[in-house]
């Protein structure tokens, strides 16, 4: 997370963070203005007590396009906990050459978040790793939610009762977002001109070591997608779909 004098940047990975934390320790410093990187990662509740007060920022990703983007980066080929990764070999022997399918399957299924969720509460099993993560970076008394969850905790959207009030960035959007915001904040118009043109900027980190593909403009989540598969992470990130709308594209167009 990086701590600034005027919000908390919560850090969500694939969502576009790395662009919002590079701009945002380029510009502040210009500004005049601390900034504290820490705890990379780091959840909501995780913000130093001190700091507490402070609006929080974060980013949101189209759950049809964060999938591909994990996909793609491969973390999970070598990175992934040892557990998970043998536990998807049983499955499918081939690993870590999966499918998109087999590795939109695997991931709901073998994370060791949602294997740990399930444990506690049978229902989790039927959302997606998404929507699981989401509720862990942005909510207070996760325990209790997963103790709660069901269908109704869902479509009722009981869990926002236990959001903390986070202002979130689109990706598809992240340049406009990321501007108007710090505008609001009263931020010189000038300095953060930039930002409206800034190309992307991609974690290196790690990217060597598994192989990453970078995925070119015109290569769209769309063509990832069967109708099947749509259907099925629609039906499981229902939670983020139902909070998130412009996410809920209608699938009756997307060709197998």
């Amino acid at each position: 997370m990086l701590i600034t004098e005027d919000f908390v940047f919560i850090h969500f990975p694939k969502t576009g963070g790395t662009f919002v934390t590079k701009i945002l320790e380029d510009l502040l410093p210009r500004l005049k203005k601390k900034i504290i990187n820490q705890n990379k990662h780091g959840l909501c509740c995780e913000i130093p007590e001190e700091y507490q007060n402070l609006p929080i920022i974060s980013c949101i990703r189209n759950p049809f396009d964060i999938k591909v983007s994990q996909f793609n980066y491969g973390w999970w080929k070598k990175l992934a906990p040892q557990e998970m990764i043998e536990s998807i070999k049983k499955e499918y022997p081939s690993f870590p050459k999966l499918s998109f399918n087999e590795f939109v399957d695997s991931l709901d299924r073998h994370s060791p978040l949602i294997k740990k969720n399930v444990k506690v509460n049978e229902f989790m099993r039927s959302i997606g790793q998404y929507s699981q993560r989401f509720l862990h970076f942005y909510c207070q008394d996760i325990d209790k939610i997963i103790k709660l969850m069901n269908e109704e905790f869902i479509q009722k959207k009981r869990y926002k009762h236990y959001m903390y009030p986070v202002h979130f960035l689109r990706n598809h959007e992240l340049n406009n977002d990321l501007y108007n915001y710090l505008l609001s904040l009263g931020y010189s118009e000038r300095l953060m001109e930039p930002i409206k043109t800034q190309q992307r900027i991609l974690p290196g980190r790690w990217r060597h070591f598994f192989s990453a593909k970078k995925r070119k403009k015109r290569d769209s989540w769309e063509s990832y997608y069967t109708v099947d598969l749509r259907k099925k992470v629609r039906e499981r990130e229902r939670l983020l779909f139902g909070m998130f709308p412009e996410f809920n594209l209608s699938i009756k167009n997307v060709t197998t």
